[in-house]
């Protein structure tokens, strides 16, 4: 019996996979230079990208997932 209560259920897994899957999909280094992680629906994106319109496709890209409730942005742009 498997009492780990550390793995995420199912549903949330597939939520930041399904995330994660559009990232590399959508191309511009996005799965490379932003993590994603999902808890009760929260999609959190963590990482740095070099324009502030990679940050952007970045959010778009996850927002419209079934199940996802809010995204926070933790993505910072480099400072050139």
């Amino acid at each position: 019996m498997d009492t780990d209560d550390t793995r995420p259920d199912e549903p949330e897994r597939c939520i930041a996979e399904i995330a994660r899957q559009r990232l590399h999909v959508r191309g511009y280094s996005l799965a490379r230079l932003v993590r994603c992680d999902e808890q009760n629906g929260v999609i959190v994106l963590n990482g740095t990208v070099p324009s502030y319109f990679l940050k952007q496709m970045a959010q778009e890209t996850v927002r419209s997932i079934q199940g996802v409730s809010r995204i926070v942005s933790k993505i910072e742009v480099e400072k050139q």
